[in-house]
């Protein structure tokens, strides 16, 4: 569960990258996924349909630009723009081939997320500063937050979240070599739960990556194992239970990521997703 009235705030930035806007427009967002596509600009790719901006509640959401026919290919994002388990594991840090390999994809995807956020010239670090700052999901709010739900089932899995986070960064923090350690410089368990916050809160089902085709309802072979994708500009949309949306990828030459929003739930134009993994 995350907390209402925080979810997508600009996220806080290192001293090297510059702030964001007050109105946070996410027009750097937009640039990026344009010079991520490199042979459409902005308005090829539809990103001039939706528009971030700020709720009535105190967070973002993803409005409609104009209007928006049921059917229609919204936006399009470029595959290389999707973090999916391919750009993680691949990763020299934290991927595969790197001394915390032996750890859950989502504690290393969450660890990919803190390094990014971190390095003003990572790739995707336009992407990740538009992350929440604090960390999302109710095990990560604060003691006094977390404090209103003992006693509740919300609350143990809450305490088990955090003991299984702190297990898996006692176990990174041990683990032998040099590589180990110098990934893990400066970063802290604070910044893991903001990580995993982020990561969970915002992960969608791996066909979202653009690697099959067909919608995104339905079985989905990385949930068992929490490996998920997140996709730039998608995840401001907001959950909401009402809407009927399937979202298709539809796979082309161009290494694009089509996202074929086949209804939509709006509220003063306000678009609201529903994606999420079989129960």
């Amino acid at each position: 569960m995350e907390s209402p009235n925080k979810k997508h705030r600009c996220s806080s930035l290192a001293a090297a990258s510059p702030p964001l806007s007050p109105s946070c427009t996410h027009a750097p967002l937009k640039a990026w996924l344009a010079s991520i596509s490199k042979s459409r600009d902005q308005t090829e790719l539809g990103l001039d349909r939706v528009q971030v901006r700020a709720d009535p509640h105190g967070g973002m959401g993803l409005f409609a630009a104009q209007s928006l026919e049921p059917g229609a290919v919204v936006f399009t994002v470029p595959r290389a723009a999707v973090v999916s388990p391919h750009v993680v594991n691949a990763d020299s840090a934290v991927g595969l081939g790197g001394a915390l390999a032996a750890l859950p994809y989502p504690f290393r995807a969450a660890l990919w997320l803190v390094r990014a956020r971190r390095d003003p010239e990572h790739l995707f670090h336009p992407f990740v500063r538009t992350l929440p700052a604090a960390a999302p999901n109710a095990p990560w709010w604060s003691a006094t937050s977390r404090s209103w739900l003992q006693g509740s089932n919300l609350g143990f899995a809450c305490d088990s979240a955090r003991n299984l986070l702190a297990t898996q960064w006692a176990e990174a923090s041990q683990a032998a070599g040099a590589g180990a350690k110098e990934v893990l410089t400066g970063v802290k368990l604070d910044d893991l739960e903001w990580g995993m916050g982020c990561y969970d809160s915002r992960r969608l089902p791996l066909r979202l990556s653009g690697v099959s085709q067909g919608k995104s309802s339905g079985d989905d072979s990385g949930a068992a194992n929490g490996e998920g994708v997140l996709v730039p500009l998608l995840d401001f949309g907001n959950h909401h239970p009402d809407a009927e949306v399937c979202v298709y990828v539809i796979n082309c030459g161009e290494k694009l990521l089509h996202l074929l929003f086949v209804s939509l739930l709006f509220n003063k134009c306000r678009t609201f997703v529903n994606i999420s993994y079989p129960r």
